[in-house]
């Protein structure tokens, strides 16, 4: 069965009302805008699952396992199906298809996702936390709204995924996504005053003090160059998320902006980091580590974008990351052909300034996408360097285990694309009224653990804001 997509020119629509429509066909949405090169916002229309992963069992679209491994294997499956389905279209078929996305496999992966690829190390709390909180949860996407923010169009995509889907019909699925945009057009949203979170972290926090110090003490002892340590915040707050997720849009634009919304799992946020991204067998990393303020000048900004350059421990920090991505991406690509192809670049942010470098390498033949992808994963910039080392001082450190904070959101698709970016500054929902905040630093050899509270605090506070918005 043939793929069937309707262009049609952009016109203001509000995503509030598609969020309602999403939710009353299927009480689920998701929203997912990538702002690169080209702007694109993936709206997938009653998505399938595929699996959501427990460290107890694997549920997968038509029955459940014990075996974790088993997550990795339907997702190399679902990938390799995808493949041969597109390799099947006409070449006339394919160029009607979105470059961005043109259907496949949509969701997260928690910052504990590694452990479906490898149980090693898999500790009883961990383990425990993960019965009811999914490592993963994996959707195929086969109808879609795409907004092209670049070329102003939006894209009805009916695409069956599959030679000989039963009872699909595409061009019915084209006309119910159609008229979603129709009431979008049309909505008026009455805004209701809500009420703002007033809530605030102390800047004093002596618990967050004492795992900073007892963190700093692997450094000092040598078993770790950095570990990345997070606070978790709970806060009151009856905003929306998707509130939230258009505030986050006016206020916070970058490079990752994503809304999930399903009965497992309910979240918002906005990422400037790729954790990894792959277009016909090149991966791509971009890490980020080292921050400065921006400038309330062109001037003032360019001299702290210059003082970020030339501090020794940012730029110490940040070259250890970038050399253990590379050691990451030598595991699966081609000898040779990992490369930093671009060094120490500023990522300008609305409030903050980065260093940012990219990292490239050839997958070779014998490995897949998902290999490459687990081979950096959990991000190095989130974790800290060595990994593992790193991830057994986290483990130690921290109160409660990681859910969403450090882990992936993102798609594969048959086009031999993927694009994941890491899930920070992120509220997670978490019952009525209620939602949780990760917020991390680096810590290393020159850092000051009352310093790195204050950071902390700090980024924590500026983060609330947005629910006071």
């Amino acid at each position: 069965m043939e793929p069937k997509v309707k262009v049609i020119d952009f016109v203001k629509i509000d995503k509030k009302a598609i969020y309602k429509e999403l939710k009353k066909k299927s009480k689920e949405a998701m929203f997912f805008t990538v702002n690169k090169n080209k702007k694109y916002t993936l709206i997938p229309y009653k998505p399938k699952r595929l699996l959501s992963a427990y460290t107890n069992q694997v549920k997968l679209s038509n029955r459940s396992e014990r075996s974790l491994g088993n997550a990795i294997k339907t997702i190399e499956e679902t990938i390799k199906s995808l493949d041969d389905y597109y390799n099947s279209l006409s070449k006339k078929t394919k160029n009607k298809l979105p470059s961005f996305f043109a259907g496949g496999i949509f969701g997260f992966f928690g910052f504990n996702a590694h452990f479906l690829k490898n149980q090693k190390g898999l500790s009883k709390d961990i383990k425990k936390f993960h019965k009811k909180n999914s490592l993963a949860l994996l959707f195929k996407i086969e109808d879609f709204i795409l907004l092209d923010w670049s070329l102003k169009k939006i894209m009805l995509v009916s695409n069956p995924l599959t030679e000989n889907t039963p009872k699909k019909n595409p061009a019915k699925t084209i006309k119910e996504m159609e008229a979603i945009i129709r009431k979008a057009r049309k909505y008026n949203d009455a805004k209701k005053p809500v009420p703002s979170c007033k809530q605030q972290v102390k800047a004093n926090n002596q618990r967050l003090l004492e795992s900073i110090r007892y963190a700093k003490k692997f450094v000092d002892k040598g078993k770790i160059n950095q570990v990345n340590i997070s606070l978790r915040t709970t806060v009151e707050s009856v905003t929306p998320l998707i509130n939230i997720y258009e505030t986050q849009a006016k206020k916070c634009p970058t490079t990752y902006l994503f809304l999930f919304e399903t009965k497992e799992a309910a979240f918002v946020g906005a990422s400037p980091e790729v954790l990894f991204e792959s277009k016909q067998g090149k991966a791509t990393v971009k890490p980020i580590s080292g921050s400065y303020p921006r400038g309330a000048s062109i001037k003032e900004d360019r001299e702290i974008k210059n003082q970020l350059l030339l501090d020794k421990k940012e730029r110490k920090e940040h070259d250890q990351i970038v050399a253990a991505v590379a050691s990451d991406l030598k595991k699966v690509c081609e000898k040779n052909s990992v490369q930093t192809v671009k060094k120490r670049q500023i990522l300008k942010m609305q409030y903050v300034q980065h260093i940012q470098s990219k990292v490239q390498g050839k997958i070779r033949k014998e490995k897949s996408v998902v290999d490459a992808f687990f081979a950096n994963f959990p991000p190095i910039a989130i974790t800290g360097v060595p990994r593992r080392q790193a991830l057994q001082a986290i483990e130690q450190v921290e109160s409660t285990p990681r859910f969403l904070y450090g882990g992936g959101i993102g798609f594969f698709d048959g086009n031999k694309n993927c694009d994941f970016g890491i899930l920070i500054r992120c509220f997670q929902k978490t019952g009525k009224n209620k939602l949780e905040l990760r917020v991390g630093s680096k810590i290393s050899k020159g850092s000051k653990p009352v310093s790195e509270m204050h950071e902390i605090v700090s980024k924590t506070n500026s983060l609330i804001t947005i629910l006071k918005e």
